[in-house]
């Protein structure tokens, strides 16, 4: 873990030691450069309440009917007290264990149990939940657990 913020430790570290304002300069923007990645990684933090969603779409959907629930789902990122969001695409990797039933997936984290009831009624999710009933052959598989 520590490695991870190691650059940002070793331009800290020049920032002290620059002769001049250009040089302080390219070690601002190195500083922001890595902290942009750093928010990017989207690293979940212990003790965060994650929520993983599955869902099976139906077939002979069109690009924009995917695009329209991809969208829906990204809209959850707009949803204050989420943490991070990753949705992506199933990988089968040929592991014997694969759940074959689900296309795609999402998962969110949040802080606590009662912010993920408020997500559960929160106008964003409502949307998403409107959105992709008109897509999904089930209703979705859910996944929920403590990160450690």
């Amino acid at each position: 873990m520590i490695m991870k913020y190691l650059p940002i430790f070793i331009i800290t570290f020049s920032l002290i030691s620059c002769n001049n304002n250009k040089e302080l300069d390219e070690s601002r923007a190195k500083i922001k450069v890595l902290e942009e990645q750093l928010n990017q990684a989207n690293v979940v933090s212990k003790g965060k309440l994650a929520h993983i969603v599955f869902l099976d779409i139906k077939d002979g959907l069109q690009k924009h009917q995917i695009d329209s629930l991809s969208k829906a789902i990204e809209a959850l990122d707009n949803i204050e007290f989420i943490d991070a969001i990753h949705k992506g695409k199933i990988a089968d990797t040929g592991d014997s264990r694969f759940i074959s039933d689900h296309e795609l997936m999402f998962q969110i984290t949040v802080d606590n149990q009662e912010e993920m009831d408020a997500y559960q009624k929160h106008p964003i999710h409502l949307e998403l939940k409107r959105v992709a009933g008109k897509y999904l052959s089930k209703a979705p598989a859910v996944y929920d657990y403590w990160v450690e």
